[in-house]
């Protein structure tokens, strides 16, 4: 449907605009524009973004007719400033994979070789990458320049801020393409990339921060975390070691986990266990370590399945069980979301995969048919909120849905074939392919082929050559440059590594350690996942709008019948109780409502109600795992607060009415609700 309605509304352009069903390119009167600008560059990027995702879902014939269009219409001889980042993940990323599955011998997905390919594919990634290459030159510390004109290859000088992740995640896609045209330049400059971030980690916690200057090689934001500016920098790490066998890749993996693990995660040590914090990644100040925001973002939740690939198996079912919370509350996940008043910070959401991403990895990794219903939540989300007449819209404000004109083309590259694939248990990719193929940061595909284990240089700034003579040597001789590379742990060195327990840190565990009668468990105990519901606010944000509902009925009790004079006089309006209790605590805002200061029952109850305003404001800025024994008596107070105005219905006014029935069944909620914040 999406992708219908892009070739049929926007082909040629770059992005649809789904509900004017119009094409979208390059914002040329605002050059500025960099939300459009980074992404957009008058090169059909949708199409070329969707090309492995068609194979994947095994439709050859319009594979084959979308690659016979890249080859006659896209040119990337064009007037555009782009991000090296999003062109590499998105476009060269797509045409590499594109190109590998239609050479590939065994065509595993159809036959989606095409009559006289001349590798035209590799030919536009080779050029592509040419173009690319500027934003590498004259800059001391090795780093790219962020953005660079695909025609004249001028640099944009306005910014010289790029991010860790930017910078730094551009060694998977640059290195392949070096290893298929026999040209180290690539490869080299992505490397040595990496390599001057990687030197530029504080001494002391190891971390790293999320925008440096490219110029001088000075962290201009410190912030370290999983989420935005850094997130793919890890996943690379990782997935290079894996894709090409460099030890040193996977030793900077480990500790960069390491220190991750040691100042960004926060909460229990294990995080099966029931007692103490659900753990959670932070984000620091990479100087210090110390908390630097209250905030997480939706990016942070592709983690989990990097954990998956490294065998943390039961840290990423805790994370993503952290994600699924917050989407359950929105039912899409916010651009950030903030831990402590359990709300929104940034409001939109463009359609992101991440969390799609991890759900697949974890279902793959546990058979655990849970993740098939966290599935089928997204489908019937996205489906419910965000498809419109040509396609799915941007969420523009997760509170109301509100859409904003935009199709992202990271949603059919990767947001749905990682929905397809979660379902489809037949696809080659789910029976024979988890270990011979690895997803690059945009969900393109890529074989683990013996050519791309061997390359036929030696940079002496990488020192790496005999690690990589001796991992070959494990796999033996290849037969062909096409041989696929099975990292099954139980064959292939590779594969042990990811999962070795000789660096054991918190709760490490792997795919092998989970017995079989998992998979008809819950991933997470019951409890547990009550606990992360209410550490994002899921349940206190139902009881709030139950609260809101319940006083609505009774204003309007007072309106019919003036013997409801005493509890219908609530002092503050009931939108304003919906807010205060969704982000503070039910038993607050149910409480401070009800002994507002024009209630009838006592003069004093106005000086109460004020009172319990103080507490909640105060002690909601808390979040509740971190409850001090002043926020435990407050909610004590609130709990009984709340029952003694149910008792003055029933006993003073002497009318057990449906809304004194509704009082008692609410009040009771709340008194187990507050009881369960605390313990």
């Amino acid at each position: 449907f999406g992708y219908d309605n892009y070739m049929k509304y926007a082909f040629p352009q770059d992005e649809l605009d789904p509900i004017h069903c119009q094409g979208r390119g390059p914002d040329v009167e605002r050059p500025e524009n960099y939300n459009i600008n980074d992404v957009l560059g008058q090169f059909s990027l949708t199409l070329i973004d969707s090309l492995d995702t068609l194979a994947v879902m095994g439709n050859v014939s319009e594979f084959q007719h979308a690659v016979r269009l890249v080859i006659d219409h896209v040119r990337f001889d064009r007037n555009s400033t782009i991000q090296v980042f999003e062109a590499t993940i998105r476009v060269l990323g797509a045409l590499l994979s594109a190109h590998l599955l239609i050479v590939d011998p065994l065509q595993p997905f159809g036959k989606l070789a095409i009559p006289d390919y001349d590798n035209e594919l590799l030919d536009l990634a080779h050029d592509l990458a040419s173009r690319l290459l500027p934003a590498f030159d004259k800059t001391p510390s090795g780093l790219p320049f962020p953005r660079v004109n695909l025609m004249t290859g001028i640099v944009d000088g306005s910014r010289n801020d790029t991010s860790t992740a930017g910078a730094g995640s551009l060694s998977l896609e640059f290195s392949i393409l070096s290893r298929l045209v026999g040209d180290p330049v690539y490869e080299r400059v992505a490397r040595r990339a990496v390599n001057s971030l990687w030197d530029k980690r504080n001494n002391i916690t190891g971390l790293l921060g999320n925008i440096i200057d490219v110029n001088s090689g000075e962290w201009l934001g410190q912030l370290s975390g999983l989420g935005a500016g850094i997130d793919s920098f890890f996943e690379y790490l990782l997935k290079n070691y894996i894709l090409f066998g460099d030890e040193s890749d996977l030793r900077m993996f480990d500790d960069a986990y390491r220190s991750v693990t040691q100042y960004l995660r926060k909460g229990r040590g294990n995080c099966m266990d029931e007692d103490g914090i659900h753990p959670m990644f932070v984000n620091v100040n990479m100087q210090t370590g110390q908390l630097a925001t209250t905030w997480i973002d939706a990016l942070q939740a592709s983690f989990p399945a990097v954990q998956v690939l490294r065998g943390d198996i039961d840290e990423a079912i805790c994370l993503h069980a952290l994600y699924y919370s917050i989407w359950r509350k929105f039912g899409v996940l916010p651009e950030r979301f903030n831990w402590q008043i359990k709300m929104p910070d940034v409001l939109f959401y463009p359609l992101r995969p991440e969390f799609i991403e991890s759900t697949y990895f974890l279902y793959q990794a546990t058979k655990n048919p849970f993740y098939l219903h966290v599935g089928r939540d997204i489908l019937d989300n996205l489906n419910a909120y965000t498809r419109v007449e040509c396609g799915f819209a941007t969420v523009h404000d997760v509170r109301d849905k509100t859409l904003e004109d935009r199709m992202e083309s990271f949603f059919l590259s990767e947001t749905c074939k990682y929905l397809f694939l979660l379902f489809d248990e037949e696809n080659y990719l789910n029976q024979h392919g988890a270990n011979h193929y690895i997803f690059t940061t945009e969900a393109h595909i890529i074989p683990l082929m013996a050519k791309l284990r061997r390359k036929v240089w030696d940079f002496n700034e990488m020192a790496a050559s005999n690690e990589n003579q001796e991992n070959e040597n494990d796999y033996g001789p290849p037969k062909s440059e096409h041989e696929l590379i099975n990292v099954n742990r139980e064959l292939v060195k590779v594969e042990k590594s990811i999962i070795s327990f000789r660096k054991k840190t918190v709760n490490e565990t792997s795919c092998r350690s989970r017995p079989l009668s998992d998979r008809h468990q819950l991933p997470l105990s019951a409890n547990l996942l009550y606990q992360v519901d209410e550490m994002v606010g899921v349940l206190l944000g139902v009881l709030g709008v139950i609260a809101s509902l319940y006083t609505f009925y009774v204003k309007k009790q007072h309106e019919k019948n003036p013997k409801y004079k005493a509890m219908c006089d609530l002092g503050p309006n009931a939108s304003c109780t919906k807010v205060l209790t969704s982000k503070y605590g039910t038993g607050f805002g149910i409480v401070s409502t009800l002994f507002g200061k024009n209630s009838k029952l006592n003069a004093s109850n106005g000086h109460l109600g004020i009172i319990f305003y103080t507490l909640q404001i105060f002690f909601g800025l808390i979040p509740i795992p971190l409850f001090t024994k002043l926020a435990l008596c407050s909610s004590v107070l609130a709990c009984l607060g709340s029952l003694y105005l149910a008792c003055i219905l029933a006993f003073v006014l002497k009318d057990l009415c449906l809304v004194c029935i509704t009082t008692y069944i609410i009040n009771a909620g709340l008194l187990w609700s507050n009881y369960k914040n605390v313990y």
